[in-house]
Formats: C-alpha cells, structure tokens, sequence
C-alpha cells in the first residue's frame, strides 16, 4: 500500500503564519497600551501627593521637653493649608536608636490648619534619655491617608545632650 501523504499548502501555511503573527501582535499591543496607562496614572497620582507634601504641609515644632519618665511633650505649629490627619514621632536617644511612636487623635484631626497643639507623647523608653524628636506628619488626599516624609521637622541634635525637663 502506498500513502500519499498531503500537507497544507505553502500559500495556507503563510496566511496562517501572518494570521497568527497578526493576532500575538495586536494582544501584545492591547496588553502594553493598557499597561503603559496604568503605569502612567500610578506616577502622576504619585508626583501629585508629593506636590500637596510639598506645598500645602508646612510646620514648626517650636518645643520638646520631658514631662515624666515616659512622656515627652512636644509643641507643634501648623502654617500649612492642609490638616495634619495623624503624626508619628522618632524618640533619637542615639545616632543609630530611634523608636517611632504615633500622635493620633482618634476620630478627629490631630492638628488643623494655622493651628498650634500641645502634645504628650507616651512611649516606652525613656523620656531622659532623649536627644533628638523627629515629627512625620500624615494627611488625607481624596480619601487616602499619605505620609509625607520629606516634610520632617526636628528638634534636638542625636549626637548632643538630652532635651530638657519641662518646666
């Protein structure tokens, strides 16, 4: 028995080749379009929350004291056109020790716009000991909360002496 063996013809395969070629490329293209905007929108929502960090949240902490062993009070001022939603303080009582403990105010503002507050930060070490306090301040930006990190106030020097006892 003899079989003649048939296969597609060279003009079919090429048109499937194309064909095939045509399609893996216009996936391709849908998949790097979308892809492309999403990385797009990601950045600009990114560059915009740094822009109201940089603009809008501005502060002063103008005082650090302790008040008891575990307690440091600080005093903030807020020049900024923005509330500050939450802060977290850095307790330095070395160049290389630090322990972040947040400022919230559960259900409202920590510290509203051109306003100035008082605060008593708890925490676990001790409040002689500390050198340096570092503020971070957190707000809100339709609906999400932002740390802006590049707006830390300081008061103190990590490497100088304690800060002072309230008087």
């Amino acid at each position: 028995m003899i079989f003649k063996k048939k296969g597609i013809s060279p003009l079919i395969a090429t048109v499937l080749i194309i064909g095939f070629t045509v399609a893996l490329a216009a996936i391709i293209m849908t998949w790097g379009t979308t892809f492309s905007k999403s990385m797009q929108k990601g950045s600009e929502e990114q560059a915009n929350l740094q822009m109201v960090c940089a603009q809008d949240v501005q502060y002063t902490m103008s005082a650090a004291c302790s008040v008891a062993p575990d307690i440091v009070r600080v005093t903030i001022k807020n020049d900024g056109s923005i509330d500050l939603l939450n802060m977290t303080a850095r307790m330095f009582t070395s160049p290389s020790t630090v322990e972040a403990v947040p400022i919230s105010n559960p259900g409202a503002n920590v510290l509203d716009k051109y306003d100035i507050g008082v605060f008593d930060v708890t925490w676990a070490g001790q409040a002689a000991n500390v050198k340096m306090v570092e503020i971070v301040p957190i707000i809100e930006v339709g609906g999400k909360q932002v740390t802006c990190s590049q707006t830390v106030e300081q008061y103190g020097d990590a490497l100088g002496v304690v800060i002072d006892p309230c008087v």
